[in-house]
């Protein structure tokens, strides 16, 4: 009986073990999968930033005047931070392009009128080539006369 009851006992121990074994491995896959979740998330997002570092930017694509230059002309702006002075560089390229197209519109609206004056006058020359051309002709028939004596 005593036999009996330390099998028991120790097939009980055992179970316990058992299951105390697979409680442990249990938790030991649910925190090695928790670890491989945020391994593949660390390297996602380590993927990401550094899609995000190498992305070009437009504004990078700009001809911005050197920083030197623009904080010389623009000694205000010494103090903002690298991010707000980028943004007012920005800025400045924007009212210089624009005044910039402005001057283009009004030289291309100047051509036009230049071109249309152009032509008027190319127009009254022809008219005035014509009319010599037939003065020309009439100083021939004069100029026969003349050579034929009176």
């Amino acid at each position: 009986m005593q036999v009996r009851a330390l099998t028991r006992k120790s097939i009980e121990g055992v179970r316990q073990t058992k299951q105390a074994t697979t409680d442990a491995r249990a938790e030991v896959d649910t925190l090695r999968l928790r670890l491989q979740n945020l391994e593949y998330e660390q390297r996602h997002l380590r993927g990401e930033i550094q899609g995000c570092e190498g992305y070009e930017h437009k504004y990078q694509q700009l001809s911005l005047i050197p920083e030197d230059e623009f904080l010389v002309a623009f000694p205000d702006y010494e103090a903002l931070s690298e991010h707000d002075l980028m943004g007012k560089r920005i800025e400045h390229e924007h009212t210089e392009r624009q005044q910039l197209e402005e001057k283009r519109l009004g030289l291309v609206k100047r051509k036009q009128e230049l071109a249309v004056e152009n032509s008027k006058k190319k127009d009254e020359l022809a008219a005035l080539d014509k009319e010599l051309e037939r003065y020309i002709e009439g100083a021939k028939a004069v100029q026969k006369v003349f050579e034929k004596g009176f």
